[in-house]
């Protein structure tokens, strides 16, 4: 009988505790995800996907040697990150390739904002690509990034460099565009 009168006494209280921290880990993520995707929106997919070999030098660019794949993420994932023993970017293949393209993304679409506001779309943002789009439409994304930017870590079997249509000059251009 002791018991049974200790639990109904201290069961509300529990509840008040485990009530809204059972909120706050499945709402708040959600709702942080819906207001980053309002802020700035959704991208379109690139009108053409790249090649296998275009793909390989992404992923060997951006994420050394980490499978070509995309691994969805979620609005949780982040609390996954913060209990798991394995190093994050280990855990979600395709998660830096999706980084850089919502980078690429919210700034074009908003420029500057606040620095809270710029994690919170561009990780939504980051969310989104990789639960919509295909290794091979975020590899067409950031190929012209990676091209103009990253050709000294690229892996030296992803040379890029004989396809005319993908050189990049100092100033971003392609040699068949200059004039």
């Amino acid at each position: 009988m002791a018991t049974l009168a200790l639990l109904k006494k201290i069961a509300p209280r529990i509840a008040l505790v485990c009530l809204p921290t059972l909120v706050a880990t499945t709402g708040l993520p959600l709702g942080l995800y819906v207001y980053g995707l309002q802020l700035v929106g959704t991208p379109t997919p690139p009108n053409s996907a790249a090649s296998a070999q275009e793909q390989l030098s992404v992923w060997r660019t951006i994420e050394a040697n980490r499978p070509v794949a995309v691994h969805p993420l979620t609005p949780w994932t982040p609390f996954a990150w913060l209990i798991a023993e394995e190093p994050i970017h280990t855990m979600s293949p395709g998660s830096s390739v999706a980084a850089v393209a919502a980078r690429q993304y919210v700034h074009q679409r908003r420029g500057r904002m606040s620095n809270l506001k710029w994690h919170l779309t561009t990780y939504a943002v980051g969310v989104w690509l990789t639960r919509h789009w295909s290794a091979s439409q975020l590899a067409a994304e950031v190929l012209p990034t990676v091209m103009a930017g990253h050709n000294s870590r690229t892996a030296p079997e992803c040379d890029l460099t004989s396809n005319p249509s993908l050189q990049r000059t100092a100033h971003g251009r392609s040699p068949a565009r200059r004039r």
